[in-house]
């Protein structure tokens, strides 16, 4: 005969075919040891083409325009605002952010233009920083520090900073470049220098650069 067994059991199986009555509540039963345990959680991505997985987390991101985050539906009449700051040295990405601010001067916010200043750009033109220019720090540093913090250009610049010892200012130009090349060209440089990337930082990037730092680039 067997005899049913549910002591120090909350749950699960009495031994005998029968279930133990079942004393969780909104906890999951375990039923191989008869203890209870927090629910597990179950992604659910089916007929979802972005949003929340009902997990916390979010579904693989399908969605060819604007997501419903709520329902997991896509928009196709709406497209995702890309933004752009070419040729801006300041003002509006045309997605309600602000471009990188590089103008040494007054920033015309309608068109992203600069009033000129009545002094030429001083940023990296201090005595140390032109030392430290003369040497081939800069580009060892670009090399550890920016890809490395590919998305992240406030750490790029601090790594920036610190590998080469550049003036406070000088440096906000340098980080103002990251994040110009890494919002403007993330879609060609991918988070890797390559030909393409650089000719994308060079036609979008760089003047605004020239117009904060200082700095001369010769064509060719």
């Amino acid at each position: 005969v067997c005899v049913p067994d549910c002591e120090e059991k909350m749950c699960g199986d009495d031994g005998c075919g029968g279930g133990c009555e079942d004393k969780c509540g909104e906890l999951e039963c375990q039923p191989a040891t008869g203890t209870c345990g927090p629910v597990e959680c179950s992604p659910n991505c089916v007929d979802k083409l972005c949003g929340d997985d009902g997990c916390g987390g979010l579904c693989p991101d399908l969605c060819d325009g604007v997501c419903i985050a709520d329902t997991g539906e896509c928009d196709t009449s709406q497209q995702p605002c890309v933004p752009d700051c070419t040729g801006k040295l300041c003002g509006e990405d045309g997605c309600g952010a602000e471009c990188p601010d590089l103008c040494d001067g007054i920033c015309v916010t309608e068109t992203g233009e600069c009033t000129p200043s009545t002094t030429e750009p001083t940023a990296c033109q201090s005595e140390a920083d032109q030392a430290i220019s003369a040497t081939d720090v800069i580009e060892s540093a670009s090399k550890l520090c920016v890809w490395a913090s590919y998305d992240d250009w406030e750490l790029a610049g601090t790594c920036f900073q610190e590998a080469t010892g550049l003036s406070d200012d000088c440096v906000a130009c340098f980080t103002a470049l990251f994040q110009c090349a890494f919002v403007t060209c993330d879609d060609i440089c991918g988070g890797a220098a390559s030909t393409a990337c650089d000719t994308c930082i060079a036609e979008k990037c760089d003047a605004a650069f020239m117009e904060c730092s200082g700095v001369t680039y010769e064509e060719g």
